[in-house]
């Protein structure tokens, strides 16, 4: 859904070519993908649920977001985070995972998102 999202974003509001989206599957992933880009120096932005309040069964989600805090390096040029998940932050209907992506982009052509969120995420992806 994410992925969707930023993917959108960069579409339709005229940003460099030269930008890819990664979808690193999950949250305890991401760091292992900063320290990737470090090795091979690729700038990059990292955007991810901090996941406040959830109970995940042997998940530490505090810990994870620690862990991905901690990775960042010289090539990291910023990092956006959302203390629920990105669909409470933008103020979007939610839904199970599998038809995340769908939702997400389906709200984004009813154009749902704000301009002020907008403009977070465009500004964001310019760094």
């Amino acid at each position: 859904g994410d992925k969707v999202f930023l993917n959108y974003i960069i579409d339709n509001s005229g940003l460099e070519e030269n930008l890819y989206v990664i979808d690193c599957g999950w949250k305890g992933n991401i760091p292992l993908f900063i320290e990737l880009a470090g090795v091979f120096g690729i700038p990059h932005l990292i955007m991810y649920d901090e996941d406040e309040n959830k109970v995940t069964k042997d998940t530490d989600h505090k810990n994870l977001n620690k862990n991905i805090i901690d990775k960042k390096n010289k090539f990291t040029l910023d990092i956006l985070s959302f203390p629920k998940n990105l669909e409470d932050y933008i103020g979007f209907e939610k839904t199970d995972t599998y038809s995340k992506p769908l939702l997400i982009l389906n709200q984004l052509r009813d154009r749902k998102l704000k301009k002020e969120h907008r403009d977070v995420f465009i500004n964001f992806l310019r760094k």
